[in-house]
């Protein structure tokens, strides 16, 4: 599931004569919905089982799994801690669903950093930026 990091494919881009043999290397363009379903089948996690995890409806998450709908980087954060992606994942994951990325200079997102650094729960994250009086999560169901 986890491909080059950023500084393998930048090392293979400054010492290569050949930009399609780095290219190659990984489909560095690929999709939320893709990932999500191989996320969800790599975990054996079930739609369901995933939609109750995660406080949102089931519909919702078929949206999200065919793209039909975006997720909220609040979202992807939620699904990052749910599978412990940790900070490297989350970033990836913010980036394929065309987020921002986590910036520690911002006082939520160093919250959340130190969350997904150490292994937290959603309901610990939100704990933390509740007591950081950061803006929590939403624990609504997604509109669809």
């Amino acid at each position: 599931m986890d491909g080059p990091s950023t500084m393998q494919i930048l090392d293979k881009l400054l010492n290569t004569e050949n930009l399609d043999e780095v290219l190659s290397l990984e489909d560095t363009n690929q999709k939320f919905p893709e990932y999500l379903r191989g996320l969800l089948a790599a975990r054996d996690v079930d739609t369901k089982t995933f939609a109750q995890e995660m406080m949102v409806s089931l519909s919702y998450v078929y949206h999200l799994r065919e793209g039909t709908r975006s997720p909220s980087r609040d979202t992807l954060i939620k699904i990052a801690l749910l599978f412990k992606l940790g900070v490297v994942g989350t970033q990836r994951l913010l980036r394929m669903g065309e987020r921002n990325a986590l910036y520690a200079k911002v006082r939520r997102d160093a919250v959340l950093i130190y969350a997904l650094s150490h292994g937290c729960t959603v309901d610990e994250a939100d704990a933390m930026l509740r007591k950081a009086n950061e803006q929590p999560f939403l624990f609504v169901h997604e509109r669809v």
